[in-house]
């Protein structure tokens, strides 16, 4: 599957994908599967353990318009937002 130039790649050897310049995410529909999450979160990817959650990742990527806002700003919001009755 293909999406905004990103590929999903299945049934590949994690120990040696995880080191490559191209993976960028980990999605582990077993979750037996320990080894193979924390080696990919040893090199810096992000791990995902529902398809849904995939799919939605890769949709995200079709996006034409992003509001970009740092933390601090993001944290103001939510905090301004927020009332206590």
């Amino acid at each position: 599957m293909q999406s905004a130039g990103l590929t999903l790649v299945k049934d590949k050897e994690v120990s040696e994908w995880v080191k490559t310049k191209e993976a960028l995410l980990y999605v582990s529909l077993q979750p037996e599967d320990k080894e193979s999450r924390m080696s990919a979160l040893k090199h810096g990817l992000m791990v995902m353990t529902e398809a849904e959650t995939a799919s939605l990742f890769f949709q995200s990527f079709q996006v034409d318009e992003y509001q970009v806002s740092s933390l601090q700003e993001w944290f103001q919001k939510t905090k301004k937002e927020v009332t206590v009755s």
